[in-house]
């Protein structure tokens, strides 16, 4: 009988072990599905919760290391005188033609650049030159130091009338005044070349040639004449080397330069 109860006993107990094992494995079972699951939510979230920071990090990035750059660009722009006439057109860098109307004192081209830059003319006003200054560079600021100067060039003339009939031999212009100069004792001055007042020379010769340097005009003869004035008005008599017959006369490189005609002979000042 006693072996019996302990036959029945162990069995038992058997079999309440066998249920735990099996409860034990059904909920671990479902455990790790639970976590499978929430690892899954939890990194989807984690992704979505982090895009705006990965968004907000990589425009950090594009703005502190731009892939393009924008480049600088400046005007050109300057002065005009002397305008007088319509036709002129100018260009910069052989492109962008800006057409200018008489008596016209500033010009602006409408493109910007960056970096170098020529102003030139493509073409004159009607009878007239025009030379530029500060026409090329590079530009790293608006310009507006351009200078355009225009005047007559040399194509139409009109008679004007001198103080007396003389075989005038010569004229030059400087400290804003024009002087010719004639045989005898005959000169002239003018302001604008147009309107002439006579003026006296130091000597009746045969006046050669004229010009203006370093401040002053000085004249020479087919004699040993020469005659100098700082303002073509009042004149002091000079004298040059023997042995020449003196026809012209000019200045340049610091030093006055004259020579004779049908001679080997020049002299010079100082």
């Amino acid at each position: 009988m006693q072996t019996s109860i302990s036959i029945y006993k162990r069995k038992k107990e058997k079999n309440i072990h066998l249920i735990k094992r099996v409860f034990i494995i059904y909920f671990t079972s479902i455990l790790i599905v639970i976590g499978i699951l929430g690892f899954t939510n939890c990194t989807k979230k984690s992704k979505k919760d982090l895009l705006p920071y990965a968004v907000g990090l990589s425009s950090l990035r594009s703005s502190s290391n731009p892939t393009s750059t924008s480049t600088a660009t400046y005007s050109i722009s300057g002065t005009i005188t002397g305008l007088t006439s319509n036709g002129l057109v100018l260009q910069n860098n052989s492109s962008d033609d800006l057409t200018i109307a008489s008596g016209s004192t500033s010009f602006s081209f409408t493109t910007k650049v960056s970096g170098a830059y020529a102003v030139s003319v493509k073409t004159k006003p009607n009878g007239l030159a025009c030379t530029i200054t500060n026409g090329t560079g590079s530009a790293n600021a608006n310009i507006t130091n351009v200078s355009i100067s225009c005047g007559t060039d040399g194509s139409s003339w009109t008679a004007r009338t001198l103080p007396s009939a003389l075989t005038w031999s010569s004229v030059a212009f400087g400290n804003g005044i024009f002087v010719a100069i004639a045989s005898g004792t005959v000169a002239a001055s003018s302001t604008d070349g147009i309107t002439w007042t006579s003026r006296t020379m130091p000597s009746a010769v045969n006046w050669s040639s004229v010009t203006f340097g370093n401040g002053v005009f000085v004249a020479v003869s087919n004699g040993t004449g020469a005659a100098t004035s700082t303002d073509g008005i009042t004149w002091t008599a000079r004298t040059l080397p023997s042995g020449g017959n003196w026809k012209s006369v000019t200045f340049g490189n610091g030093i006055f330069v004259t020579i004779a005609q049908s001679s080997t002979t020049a002299a010079t000042s100082p």
